[in-house]
């Protein structure tokens, strides 16, 4: 039984109290090394005059997306200089926010990512696989919880898992992981006005304590501590957010000699996945789905022909987590659509559970939607994915009033997080778990009574 305290917290009970009294003690520690490095170079980002015109004119128009490439388009070739991206549109000025200086801190970030880590393999995914970006895995994933959490209305929830993520913000923002490309995705996803347009506050606070700790620890001519203090100037702008997504986008296309071919579209892929999301919270589902399943389609090729049993023969597990990665951007949007489109989303999610295909012709579903039941526990892919996966199936069966296997999805999904995660009182997304379940639960004992 999870105990609820007396009175909702609030920013300024939690959060901001927390991010003051922290950064006081930042201001005050001894070792004045760890508090002022320089990254690079104090000097303006490695971009000369020529890009410079070239963002200024990009500003205006011409736009071009990663995804509207073609997928028979050649594999980028090796390139001694970051071109500047054409941006998806223009962008209006946003009070003091300064849109170039921004787009070409992203560029000295990246540069930051393929020189500092060049022999480290920067852009292997996903972070969790390396001790140096564990700490930013984390920060990330106890951030996006609080804030999902505030979003349904669980603030009792939400606000330790906010405080977590502050108190680890530190051992993310230092000399040792100052570059991390996949930490800029999540900086402009996460913490994008659309996201955080609930609790508004949060962002704000958020923002201005990662720019204080990237100023006082890196360098206030950091590419991270320019970006942080630029997107607080933004007036709460969604198109910032998606102009600074595809700018990362086509970096990753201009740059062919830092990494091989996969794994710049392993990073690709990543900050695709960012891009739609934004896009499907912004409403704009009908261009998620088409990039969702762009994507989607694009990761299947890699993998193996399908076997008789109907899976994926996959040599590369990463490949197949950049297919479920897709598929599962692909089912948040089919679910926002509603209606026609939960079949499809309930296959997508299948898939992102278990590298099956199955649909609603397949002949190894006698029902449709299938029960949970056809589906072994060997069948399963056990991760952190597939919990979110069959939280996101018991959401699709509950609106299609199926209700009993709603439960049962839930059920593995909680059995699946406590195994993996911790119990309610050790993961804040197990609890979530255990009462949505619980509310589920709730909910149909009602209708039963009539």
């Amino acid at each position: 039984m999870i105990s609820l305290p007396a009175e909702p917290a609030t920013p300024e009970t939690e959060l901001s109290k927390f991010i003051t009294s922290d950064y006081q003690h930042l201001q005050h520690h001894d070792d004045a090394e760890n508090l002022a490095v320089h990254y690079l170079d104090p000097e303006p980002p490695m971009v000369d005059c020529l890009n410079a015109k070239h963002a200024r004119s990009s500003l205006e128009g011409n736009p071009k997306s990663f995804s509207d490439e073609s997928d028979s388009a050649a594999d980028p070739q090796p390139s001694s200089t970051l071109n500047l991206v054409l941006l998806p549109a223009p962008v209006s000025s946003r009070g003091d926010l300064n849109v170039e200086k921004m787009l070409l801190s992203i560029q000295a970030y990246f540069i930051g990512c393929t020189t500092a880590f060049r022999c480290t393999d920067p852009f292997s995914v996903p972070p969790s696989s390396h001790e140096r970006l564990a700490p930013s895995y984390h920060f990330w994933s106890e951030l996006k919880h609080g804030i999902y959490l505030l979003k349904v209305q669980s603030p009792e929830l939400a606000w330790p898992a906010l405080n977590k993520a502050c108190e680890l913000a530190p051992s993310v923002v230092n000399k040792k992981t100052s570059f991390d490309f996949l930490f800029l995705k999540e900086l402009f996803l996460t913490l994008s006005p659309v996201n955080t347009r609930s609790y508004p506050m949060v962002r704000v606070k958020l923002l201005q304590y990662l720019s204080s700790l990237a100023q006082s620890k890196l360098n206030a001519n950091h590419p991270l501590a320019v970006i942080c203090h630029e997107l607080q100037q933004d007036g709460s702008s969604r198109e910032i957010s998606e102009v600074a997504l595809e700018c990362m986008l086509n970096s990753i296309r201009s740059c062919g000699d830092y990494g091989s071919g996969d794994d710049l579209q392993k990073l690709a892929s990543h900050v695709e996945c960012a891009a739609i999301t934004l896009l499907r919270r912004d409403g704009q589902l009908q261009l998620a789905a088409l990039r969702a399943r762009t994507l989607l389609d694009r990761c299947k090729r890699r993998l193996a022909p399908l076997s008789s049993t109907g899976a994926y023969v996959v040599n590369d597990s990463l490949s197949l987590n950049q297919a479920r990665m897709a598929a599962t951007e692909l089912v948040h949007v089919r679910m926002d659509q509603r209606g026609e489109h939960y079949d499809e989303a309930i296959e997508q999610s299948l898939f992102a559970l278990t590298g099956l295909c199955v649909n609603s012709d397949a002949e190894a579903c006698p029902s449709w939607p299938p029960p949970p039941s056809l589906f072994a526990e060997e069948m399963v892919i056990r991760d952190k994915k597939s919990i979110h996966t069959l939280e996101d199936l018991a959401k699709v069966y509950e609106e299609l009033e199926e209700h009993a296997q709603a439960i049962q999805w839930l059920e593995l999904s909680e059995n699946m997080a406590c195994s993996l995660l911790g119990g309610v009182t050790e993961s804040v997304a197990t609890a979530h778990i255990v009462e949505k379940l619980n509310n589920l639960r709730f909910k149909v004992a009602l209708c039963q009574l009539g």
